[in-house]
C-alpha cells in the first residue's frame, strides 16, 4: 500500500511552497527575543503543516469525507496566510493587528460551518435547514464580535466625524464668501462691458 502518491506528493509540495514563501521573505527581521513575532511564527509554521496533512489525507480517505477535509485545509491555510501577515506587522509596528483577525474570521469561521454541515452529511443524513442556522448563527456572531469592537472605537470614529463635519463647515463658508467674491467681480466686469458696448 502507497502511503502517498503523486497526486498528495504535489498537493503537500504546493501548500509547503505557498506557506513558506511569506516566511522565507521576511524571515531575518524577527528578533530572537521576540516573544510574540515568535508565537505567530509557531502558530503560521503548525497551520501550514495542517493543511499539508488535510490536503495529503484527502488521497487517503473515502469520497465522503474529500470534501470536508479540503475545506478544512482552506481554514489552516487562510489562517497561516494571516498569521505570517500578522506577524510582519508586529515585527514592524510592534502593535497587536487586530483588525486582521477580524478578516481571518470573517474568512475561516464560515467556512468552519461550512466544514461542520459536510461532516455531520457524511455520517447521517441532515437537512440543507441545518446548514442555514448554522450560517446564519455564524454570521450573527460575527456581525455582533464587529459591533463591539466598533463600540469600543465608536468614541474615536464619533470626535473624527465632528472634527470632519467642523472642517467642512468651515470650507463650506470660505467657499461661499469666495464665490459672492466672485459673483461681485463678474458682476462689475458685465457692468463695465456693457457700458463699453452702449458707447460703440
Amino acid at each position: 500500500m502507497k502511503i502517498l502518491n503523486i497526486k498528495g506528493f504535489k498537493t503537500a509540495l504546493t501548500t509547503a511552497v505557498v506557506g513558506f514563501l511569506p516566511a522565507a521573505a521576511n524571515a531575518a527581521t524577527l528578533d530572537p527575543n521576540d516573544f510574540v513575532g515568535i508565537s505567530f511564527w509557531l502558530i503560521s509554521m503548525a497551520l501550514v503543516a495542517a493543511t499539508a496533512f488535510f490536503f495529503i489525507e484527502t488521497t487517503r480517505v473515502e469520497g465522503k469525507w474529500k470534501t470536508s477535509l479540503t475545506v478544512s485545509g482552506l481554514v489552516t491555510l487562510v489562517a497561516a496566510v494571516h498569521y505570517f501577515y500578522m506577524r510582519e506587522v508586529w515585527v514592524t509596528t510592534g502593535e497587536s493587528p487586530t483588525v486582521f483577525r477580524y478578516i481571518d474570521w470573517l474568512i475561516t469561521v464560515p467556512l468552519l460551518m461550512v466544514e461542520f454541515y459536510l461532516i455531520l452529511r457524511a455520517i447521517t443524513k441532515v437537512s440543507i435547514g441545518i446548514f442555514w442556522r448554522l450560517m446564519i448563527g455564524t454570521l450573527v456572531m460575527l456581525v455582533a464580535a464587529t459591533l463591539v469592537k466598533l463600540v469600543t472605537l465608536m468614541p474615536r470614529l464619533v470626535s473624527s466625524l465632528v472634527c470632519s463635519v467642523g472642517r467642512t463647515s468651515y470650507m463650506k463658508s470660505l467657499l461661499v464668501k469666495q464665490v459672492k467674491l466672485l459673483q461681485q467681480k463678474l458682476q462689475l466686469l458685465y457692468n463695465l462691458l456693457s457700458q463699453q458696448c452702449v458707447g460703440l
